[in-house]
């Protein structure tokens, strides 16, 4: 199948990947789903985009669908925009509340070779690497299931992660039988000690997730993996999307460039679906209403992200 075939962030079974998150919905006229959660303490009910980047088929059927979704009772969305979607103008922000540039994506422009794209000191670590490891691209992720949910559950542990990036073996299962996924591995005598999650959608990738054990950090997997990620990929999409830095964080920010041609930025799209609701949830979780984050009552529901995720949290 062409790589143009898949849907990625797009598609039901992503969408049904987070079951244990809330119930997912579909934009029939979008193209796309979204996850309606329940709001803890309340009755109410709001919906995010998928995490950790929303996409739909048909963008200017949104205003339709929010029409859609306040007759259905929700107080609010959250949409984090993939980055390849821009705004043509300001009349596609009006129906949003909050409507603005989110994050900075690293991405790799995949015209050209992957030495010419990478960084000396990236192309050193990459050497230095594979003396050590081997790494290849499985051809049924699945299968791998074990050692994909071995290797997040460190990553759980090794950054204390308590919100919805605690993703189950379920989700995971979900996850990895989607047609589109692409699953990296690094091995060290013939165990895996480190992968990588990429998703297919249209003709690019999007760098998902990845995970490391104690060995695979030590010896410079994600040097071997994302090295591994531009030899496959080139030739085959367009680009690959590293994901946006962690704020503050310069060493993750240097990682991804030391990996890119150039960033692309990803747009935070928040829309107050029922008022009255929305102010009270507010009052009730003691957060003004006009503060940065959105929903402001779910301020908080985010800890320290983990470095090793491909993507950034709502912040």
């Amino acid at each position: 199948m062409s790589h143009r075939e898949f849907a990625g962030y797009r598609a039901p079974g992503y969408a049904r990947s987070f079951t244990g998150v809330g119930r997912p919905l579909p934009l029939e006229q979008a193209g796309g789903w979204i996850i309606e959660r329940t709001i803890p303490g309340t009755a109410q009910r709001d919906a995010m985009g998928p995490y950790p980047l929303f996409s739909c088929a048909d963008w200017s059927a949104l205003p339709d669908e929010l029409a859609g979704l306040r007759r259905h009772g929700l107080s609010s969305l959250l949409l984090i925009a993939e980055p390849r979607w821009q705004p043509p103008d300001d009349t596609w922000l009006k129906p949003f509340d909050v409507a603005r540039p989110f994050t900075a994506h690293y991405v790799a422009r995949l015209d050209r070779s992957p030495a010419q794209i990478i960084s000396r000191h990236h192309a050193y670590e990459v050497r230095r690497a594979a003396r050590r490891l081997e790494a290849e691209v499985v051809d049924r992720p699945l299968d791998h299931l074990d050692d994909w949910v071995r290797l997040y559950e460190k990553l759980i542990e090794r950054h204390a992660i308590r919100d919805l990036r605690r993703f189950s073996r379920a989700a995971f299962t979900e996850l990895l039988a989607q047609p589109g996924v692409l699953l990296l591995r690094a091995l060290s005598g013939g165990r895996t000690v480190g992968a990588l999650i990429l998703m297919l959608q249209d003709n690019i990738a999007y760098a998902h997730l990845t995970a490391f054990d104690d060995e695979g950090y030590r010896n410079g997997a994600s040097y071997l993996l994302d090295w591994l990620a531009l030899e496959h990929l080139s030739g085959r999409s367009e680009k690959i999307y590293w994901g946006g830095g962690q704020p503050g964080d310069d060493g993750l920010a240097s990682y991804k460039r030391g990996w890119s041609t150039h960033c692309e930025t990803s747009w935070m799209l928040g829309a107050v679906l029922d008022r009255d609701a929305y102010l009270a949830l507010c009052r009730q979780a003691g957060s003004s209403s006009d503060c940065a984050y959105f929903p402001a009552y779910r301020q908080g529901e985010y800890g320290p992200r983990p470095a090793e995720t491909m993507a950034v949290a709502p912040t």
